[in-house]
C-alpha cells in the first residue's frame, strides 16, 4: 500500500511540475509578448493617438517635418527626440488664424519629455513635462498692425471630431538660436528680431476650445526670456529702433533693456528733406531701460499697461528742425496733455524716472549751412502718477533739473490734468550764466552775437488753455551788449551800434532796486506743437524786458 501511494505521490508530483512549467512558460509568453506589444506596437498605438488627436483639433493648421525622431515610452507617458526640425502654419486657414498665432521655426533639435497619454486619450487634454527647443530660427506673423490674430469672424466654426480641450505645458525652454516677427501683409517688413535667445515658460496652459484670440486665455506662471540685438523697422516710419540687449522675468515683474536706439534711417538732415513740410526729427538713444512691477499680463488681456516705475537712465535725446521747409498749417497739433489722455489704453504707471538726460535741439535756419543748438545737459526728474482709467483720470507731473548750454543751471516743472487735458500748468528758473552762452543759438539763427552781459535770474510761471499761453516772468541781467555779424562773417557795425542803442543794457527794476515782473500772452496756431507753445510765451516775456515798448510792439505784430 505505501508502494501505490508512492507511486501516486510520484504521479501527482510529476503532473504538478508540468502544470508549473506549463503556467511558467505562459507567463513568460505573456511578459514577452507584452514587451513585445509595448516596445513596437503599444509606443506606435499612442504616438497615432496623439497624432489624430492633433489632426483633430488643428486640421494641420501646424505642420512638422524632421530628419529622424527617437521615441520612448515611461509607464503612460510618451517622449520625443526630433532632429532637423521644420515647423510651418498654413495661413491659407483663415479660420485658424482667427485663434491661434502663426509660428515657423528650423531647429537643430526639438525634444518632447513627458505627454501624459491618459490625460490625452480619456480627457482630451495635451499635458506635457517638458518642451525643449535647440538653437532655433523662429518666425511669427502678426497679420494685422498691432495684432498677435485676426479679426474673429461672424462665420459658424468649423466642427472638430473629439478634439482636445486644452493644453498645458509644466515647461517650455528655447535655448540659443534667434527669433523674429514680420507683418503678414508685407512679409519683407521686420518688426523685430533678437539673437543668443534663451526663453523659459513655466506651466503654459491654453485652453484651445476657445472661440477667440488664444493669447487672450492663456495662463501662464512666469516667462523668462534673455536676448541680445533685438530690432524693430517698422515699414512706414523713417525710423529704425534696436536694442543691445533684454531680459524679462513675469513672475519677479523686472523688464530691463539695455542699449536702446530711436534713429532715422538715414541722417536728420536728409531724413528732413523727404518730407513736402517741416517736421521735428529725433535721434534717440538710451543706456538702460529698467521697468519694475511690470503685469505682462495686463497689457495683453486687458489693454493696460501697469508698472510701479521706469527707469530711464543716460537717455540722449536730438531733435532736429529744417526751417527751409514750410509748416503744414493744415495739420493740427495737440498739447501733451491731450496726447497722454488719448493714449488708447489704460494707464497705471506711480513714476518714470529720468537720470542723466542730454537733449539737444538743433533749428537749421534759412541759408544757413548749420544748426543753431540748444543745449540740456544732466538733467534728472521724473513724470509722476500717469494713471488713466475709464473711471478715474489723474494729474500728470513733470519735474526736471539739470544744465542749460551747459552753464546756467535750470529747473522746470509741468501739471497736466488728464481730467482736463486741454489745460497745463508750468513753471521754472534758470540761475546765472553769461549771455555769451547763447551765442551757439542765435549766431546761426539771426547772425547775432552776445559780448557781454550776465544773466543773473530768470523765473517764469504760466497757465495754458488749449491755444493761449499766459505767465508772469521775472528776467534779471546786466551789461547787455550784442552784435550783428555779416554773412561773411564780419561785425556789422552800424546795426550792431544801433541794437545797443536800442536794447535795454539792464533789466527794469523796481523802487527797491529788484528786476521787475513783466506778464506775457501768446496765442498758438493750431500747427506749433507743445515745446513751441512754451518757448514763444517766454520768449514774448524776453522781448518785453529787453526791447523799449515801442520796438516791443513792432517785434509782437511778427
Amino acid at each position: 500500500m505505501s508502494k501505490n501511494l508512492f507511486g501516486l505521490n510520484s504521479l501527482y508530483s510529476t503532473n504538478m511540475n508540468g502544470k508549473l512549467r506549463t503556467l511558467v512558460i505562459s507567463l513568460s509568453l505573456v511578459l514577452i509578448a507584452g514587451f513585445v506589444f509595448v516596445t513596437f506596437f503599444l509606443e506606435g498605438i499612442l504616438r497615432n493617438q496623439l497624432i489624430n488627436k492633433l489632426e483633430n483639433t488643428f486640421h494641420q493648421f501646424y505642420q512638422i517635418d524632421f530628419k529622424s525622431s527617437q521615441s520612448a515610452l515611461s509607464g503612460f507617458n510618451l517622449s520625443t527626440q526630433l532632429k532637423q526640425v521644420t515647423f510651418t502654419t498654413d495661413t491659407t486657414q483663415l479660420q485658424a488664424m482667427e485663434i491661434y498665432p502663426a509660428i515657423f521655426f528650423e531647429a537643430k533639435e526639438f525634444e518632447i519629455v513627458g505627454i501624459h497619454m491618459f490625460d490625452l486619450l480619456f480627457n482630451n487634454e495635451l499635458i506635457i513635462e517638458n518642451i525643449e527647443l535647440k538653437e532655433p530660427d523662429l518666425l511669427i506673423l502678426i497679420p494685422e498692425s498691432g495684432k498677435m490674430a485676426l479679426p474673429v469672424s461672424k462665420k459658424a466654426p468649423e466642427e472638430k471630431k473629439n478634439p482636445l480641450t486644452a493644453a498645458l505645458f509644466n515647461q517650455l525652454e528655447i535655448s540659443g538660436g534667434q527669433a523674429a516677427a514680420v507683418w503678414y501683409e508685407h512679409p519683407t517688413d521686420t518688426l523685430y528680431a533678437g539673437r543668443d535667445l534663451s526663453l523659459t515658460i513655466s506651466k503654459l496652459g491654453l485652453p484651445l476650445n476657445y472661440s477667440e484670440q488664444i493669447m487672450k486665455a492663456m495662463v501662464v506662471d512666469n516667462i523668462e526670456m534673455d536676448l541680445s540685438e533685438g530690432l524693430f523697422i517698422p515699414r512706414l516710419s523713417p525710423y529704425r529702433f534696436a536694442i543691445k540687449g533684454s531680459y524679462l522675468n513675469l513672475k519677479d515683474s523686472i523688464f530691463t533693456n539695455y542699449g536702446i536706439k530711436a534713429i532715422p534711417k538715414s541722417n536728420l538732415y536728409k531724413t528732413s528733406l523727404g518730407e513736402d513740410y517741416r517736421k521735428t526729427f529725433f535721434n534717440i538713444s538710451a543706456d538702460t531701460m529698467h521697468i519694475k512691477s511690470a503685469d505682462l499680463n495686463a497689457l495683453i488681456k486687458n489693454n493696460l499697461i501697469v508698472a510701479s516705475e521706469l527707469e530711464l537712465i543716460h537717455p540722449s535725446i536730438t531733435l532736429f528742425q529744417n526751417m527751409n521747409l514750410p509748416r503744414d498749417e493744415q495739420v493740427d497739433k495737440p498739447v501733451l496733455g491731450q496726447v497722454l489722455h488719448d493714449i488708447p489704453m489704460e494707464l497705471d504707471v506711480d513714476t518714470i524716472k529720468i537720470r542723466d538726460l542730454d537733449l539737444h535741439y538743433e533749428i537749421l535756419a534759412k541759408g544757413q549751412t548749420q544748426p543753431a543748438v540748444i543745449d540740456f545737459t544732466n538733467l534728472h526728474g521724473h513724470f509722476a502718477n500717469l494713471r488713466k482709467s475709464s473711471d478715474a483720470m489723474d494729474t500728470v507731473l513733470l519735474e526736471l533739473e539739470g544744465q542749460f548750454m551747459e552753464e546756467g543751471n535750470i529747473y522746470f516743472e509741468a501739471k497736466f490734468p488728464l481730467s482736463d487735458p486741454k489745460n497745463q500748468f508750468y513753471s521754472g528758473h534758470i540761475a546765472a550764466m553769461p549771455f555769451a552762452s547763447f551765442n551757439p543759438i542765435f549766431s546761426h539763427l539771426g547772425k547775432i552775437n552776445f559780448q557781454e552781459g550776465v544773466i543773473h535770474n530768470i523765473y517764469f510761471t504760466g497757465t495754458c488753455s488749449e491755444f493761449t499761453n499766459k505767465g508772469d516772468m521775472i528776467f534779471d541781467y546786466e551789461n547787455l551788449k550784442v552784435e550783428f555779424r555779416t554773412k561773411r562773417d564780419r561785425k556789422a557795425w552800424l546795426k550792431s551800434g544801433l541794437t545797443n542803442l536800442l536794447v535795454r543794457n539792464n533789466s527794469k527794476t523796481n523802487d527797491q532796486g529788484k528786476a521787475t515782473t513783466v506778464s506775457y500772452q501768446y496765442e498758438r496756431p493750431p500747427f506749433i506743437g507743445e515745446l513751441g507753445f512754451i518757448v514763444h510765451g517766454i520768449t514774448d516775456g524776453v522781448a518785453q524786458v529787453v526791447l523799449p515798448r515801442a520796438a516791443y510792439r513792432i517785434f509782437s505784430k511778427k
